[in-house]
């Protein structure tokens, strides 16, 4: 049989003489069928998208990043002066930062009253980039009655 060579047996036992494979009707024709299976065609259409497949393992550790700086130094809390304890309404308190430093944030104190629901802060703010500023007022059932007003500030330089 030819399946020991294929063609190129068939073409050399063909071309000594050596045999009558051209008259065995089982083998005629096999040339032209090995090429037409042999030779390429058009590319067919492309297939559907695949699932996707398992994640894959987790890297390396990165090295390590550069040293960020210092969010805020210089950090210092203000305690601003303390107005009168009386009954002079509105009253209005400040406290300033120092050396360069800003104002971050701030707050106040109420004193000399029993109840602190007698004062009204109208402002709590920072008035400045170095000042915070309070502002209370008595309310109108406690017309008559004596506190004191205190601001405070936090203050840093932020990096």
């Amino acid at each position: 049989m030819v399946t020991r060579g294929g063609s190129s047996w068939r073409a050399k036992h063909l071309a000594s003489g050596t045999s009558n494979l051209d008259k065995d009707p089982m083998l005629a024709g096999y040339d032209s069928y090995c090429e037409k299976f042999a030779s390429k065609g058009d590319a067919g259409p492309q297939g559907p998208e695949g699932p996707t497949g398992p994640a894959g393992a987790d890297g390396a550790t990165g090295p390590q990043g550069p040293a960020g700086t210092n969010g805020v130094s210089n950090y210092l809390m203000v305690t601003g002066t303390a107005t009168a304890d009386d009954e002079t309404t509105p009253k209005t308190a400040t406290a300033t930062c120092t050396g360069g430093r800003s104002v971050l944030g701030g707050g106040y104190l109420i004193s000399g009253v029993s109840s602190q629901t007698a004062i009204l802060i109208t402002q709590n703010y920072p008035s400045s980039s170095t000042v915070w500023t309070v502002t209370g007022t008595l309310s109108t059932t406690a017309s008559d009655t004596p506190y004191a007003l205190q601001a405070y500030a936090i203050c840093g330089t932020a990096n």
